[in-house]
């Protein structure tokens, strides 16, 4: 791949639903973070076929999240760009993404610089497989309340 003129990206955002979907059983309907979550996907990314799709699944990760006791660690492994890590950034009381794909940082480091500066601190990335992350980040593990 070679650029030529124009961005080197393209920025998208989740849209969660604003009410409840009468007579869809199963769509999520969680609420969303206070704040636009840009993500940005350059051609050298994995990007959902189906983000529409995708959005519901990372809606039903939010909802679950949002009901818990406590804002949780959590550990996302295949995090790719960051957007269900992005996602929660509101919800978590710190978040580590991580995915071996070298392009995949600086899209989740841009996204991490457009959020409210209370956020960015709870969010980090680690350029690693997920066989790498287990064996040389244990005390990661050994912390998280969710993986």
């Amino acid at each position: 791949w070679r650029h030529v003129v124009g961005s080197t990206s393209i920025t998208e955002y989740l849209r969660f639903p604003t009410t409840k979907s009468e007579g869809q059983k199963g769509v999520a309907n969680p609420t969303p973070p206070s704040y636009p979550v840009p993500l940005h996907f350059p051609p050298t990314v994995f990007r959902q076929a189906n983000l529409d799709s995708f959005t519901n699944i990372v809606g039903r990760i939010r909802e679950r999240v949002l009901q818990m006791d406590e804002k949780p660690f959590c550990v996302e492994l295949y995090g790719g760009v960051g957007t269900i890590a992005l996602n929660l950034s509101d919800a978590v009381s710190h978040i580590v993404s991580s995915d071996e794909n070298p392009n995949n940082l600086k899209c989740f480091q841009d996204s991490v610089k457009q959020l409210p500066a209370e956020i960015q601190p709870l969010l980090d990335y680690k350029q690693k497989n997920a066989a790498d992350m287990v064996t040389s980040e244990s005390d990661l593990f050994q912390k998280c309340d969710l993986l």
